[in-house]
C-alpha cells in the first residue's frame, strides 16, 4: 500500500474521531450513540457523494473491471476504510454490540484494504461503497428521529418505508449484479471473498428488514401506509432522477412538492384524507404516462398504438389533474390544514397546470403530424396509377 494512502487512512481516523468528540460535546445530553450516528451519515453522504463523482463513464459505472485504482479512487476508499477502523471502535464502547455489523465492518475493512494493497478492482469496489452506502442517511435518520421523541410517528414510519425501499434496491438488485461481475473478473481471490460475504451479510439484513416493514405496517391503519409507501417511492426516483439528464426541472419540483407536502402530513397528522385523494388524482394517469414512453422504447415510436396512449394518457391526466386537482385543491384550502399542507397543494396545482399545457401542444403536435402523413399519402401524386 502507498505510503500517501497509509497516511490518508490514519489521518482519516483522527479527524473522524475529533469530529465525533465535537459532536459529542455540541449534543451531551444525547446518547453516545446519537452522535456516532451523525459522524455515520456526514460520512454515508461524503462517501456517495465522491463515489459518484470517482465513476469515469456512467454508461458503465463498474468500467473498467479488475482494472488499476486509479488516484481518485484509491483516495476515495481510504477516506471509508478510516470511517469503518473509527466506526469499529466505538461500536466496541457501544452497549448494544452487534455480531452482524461487525462482521460487515471487518468484511469491509478486508475487501477495500486488499483493493488498496493490491491496487486492483478500484471500479467495483467504489460501485460497492455507493451501493453500500446510499440507503445510510435514511439507517440512521429513523434511529436519531426516535431519540429525538418521534418513536412510533408517522414521520418515523416514513423514514423506514424509504430505508427499507432504498435499500433493497441497492442491495438486492446492485449488490448481486456487482457481486457475479467481481467473481467472474480477474479479481484477487480475497477480493472475491469479501464480495461474496457482503452480499450474504446483505441478504442476512433484508430479511431483518422486510420483517421489520411488515410489522410496522400492520401497526398502522391503510392511509398512513400508503403515504408512507408513497414517499419512499418519490424519494427514490428523486435520486433516480439526477442520473438522467432527460428529466426536467419541473419534474424535480413535482417530486419535491410531493415529499414535503406528505411528511408535513405525517408530522401534523392532519390532511390525510385529501393527500390520499391527490395521490389517486396524480397517480391514475401515470401508467399510461410510461406506457407512451415504453411503446416507444420497444420499437413503436409514431405508431396508432402509441398515439392511441399519448391520447388516452392526455385524456385521463386532464380530467384528473385539471379537474379533480383544483376540486382537492380548493378542499384543501379551505379545510383547517397546517400552511405547509396548503402551500404544496398550490404548487402542486401549478406544476400540474404546467404539464396540462405541454400535454396540449404535444397532442395537438401529434394530430397535426398524423393528418399531414395522411394526407400526403392519399395525394394523387403519391397514389399508384392502375
Amino acid at each position: 500500500m502507498e505510503e500517501d494512502i497509509v497516511n490518508m487512512i490514519v489521518f482519516g481516523i483522527v479527524s473522524w474521531t475529533t469530529g465525533f468528540l465535537v459532536i459529542r460535546k455540541i449534543f451531551s445530553k444525547r446518547s453516545f450513540e446519537f452522535s456516532n450516528r451523525i459522524v455515520s451519515t456526514i460520512h454515508a453522504t461524503l462517501a456517495v457523494t465522491l463515489a459518484a463523482l470517482s465513476v469515469e463513464d456512467w454508461s458503465c459505472p463498474v468500467c473498467p473491471l479488475s482494472s488499476n485504482s486509479s488516484l481518485k479512487q484509491r483516495q476515495v476508499l481510504a477516506i471509508t476504510v478510516a470511517y469503518l477502523i473509527y466506526d469499529m471502535i466505538c461500536c466496541l464502547f457501544d452497549q448494544k454490540i452487534s455480531l452482524d455489523n461487525t462482521i460487515h465492518h471487518l468484511v469491509s475493512i478486508v475487501g477495500l484494504g486488499a483493493g488498496l494493497v493490491y491496487q486492483k478492482c478500484g471500479s467495483e469496489q467504489v460501485a460497492a461503497l455507493f451501493i453500500t452506502e446510499i440507503s445510510s442517511p435514511f439507517l440512521h435518520a429513523r434511529e436519531l428521529l426516535k431519540e429525538l421523541g418521534y418513536r412510533d410517528t408517522d414521520l418515523n414510519l416514513a423514514a423506514d418505508i424509504t430505508f427499507a425501499v432504498i435499500f433493497s434496491l441497492a442491495r438486492m438488485i446492485g449488490g448481486p449484479y456487482l457481486t457475479f461481475v467481481t467473481l467472474t473478473a480477474n479479481n484477487p481471490l480475497l477480493i472475491k471473498a469479501m464480495a461474496v460475504g457482503l452480499q450474504l451479510v446483505s441478504a442476512f439484513w433484508f430479511y431483518k428488514i422486510a420483517r421489520m416493514v411488515k410489522y410496522k405496517l400492520i401497526k398502522r391503519t391503510k392511509k398512513k401506509r400508503t403515504l408512507g409507501v408513497t414517499v419512499a417511492y418519490l424519494i427514490y426516483d428523486l435520486i433516480c432522477c439526477l442520473f438522467d439528464e432527460r428529466v426536467g426541472l419541473d419534474n424535480m419540483v413535482h417530486h419535491l412538492v410531493s415529499i414535503i407536502g406528505i411528511l408535513a402530513c405525517l408530522a401534523y397528522h392532519k390532511g390525510g384524507s385529501e393527500l390520499v385523494a391527490a395521490l389517486f388524482v396524480s397517480e391514475i394517469s401515470s401508467p399510461f404516462l410510461h406506457a407512451r414512453e415504453l411503446l416507444k422504447e420497444v420499437g413503436y415510436r409514431d405508431t396508432d398504438l402509441n398515439l392511441a396512449a399519448d391520447i388516452a394518457f392526455a385524456v385521463i391526466f386532464s380530467l384528473a389533474r385539471m379537474v379533480g386537482g383544483p376540486y382537492v385543491t380548493f378542499l384543501t384550502w379551505s379545510a383547517n390544514n397546517p400552511m405547509l399542507i396548503k402551500a404544496m397543494a398550490m404548487g402542486l396545482q401549478l406544476v400540474s397546470a404546467f404539464w396540462f399545457y405541454k400535454i396540449v401542444k404535444m397532442v395537438k403536435y401529434k394530430l397535426t403530424k398524423r393528418t399531414n402523413k395522411s394526407l400526403l399519402s392519399t395525394s394523387p401524386h403519391t397514389m399508384k396509377l392502375n
